[in-house]
């Protein structure tokens, strides 16, 4: 799948935290079997968790390929870039 955008996106949690972070949309493709085309999705990464990732920048990820690895409560944990 490829990030074709990414926007800034804080929000205070349901306990009054701040939480610092970024929406990331990325586009992959349909397997012919399901579909046909491309699909569309988003997914959330907390400054927290770039941080957990060696501090990468989120927007230095826009137009590369990734890997998604999730954790067991269905959130993205690790980002890997294929390209």
């Amino acid at each position: 799948m490829k990030i074709v955008g990414i926007r800034k996106s804080d929000f205070t949690a349901r306990t009054g935290e701040p939480v610092k972070g970024y929406t990331v949309y990325v586009m992959d493709n349909i397997v012919p079997q399901h579909g046909q085309g491309q699909s569309a999705e988003h997914f959330y990464l907390s400054q927290r968790k770039l941080t957990e990732m060696n501090g990468i920048d989120p927007f230095s990820l826009l137009g590369h390929e990734v890997k998604l690895y999730y954790n067991r409560y269905g959130k993205v944990d690790t980002v890997e870039v294929l390209d």
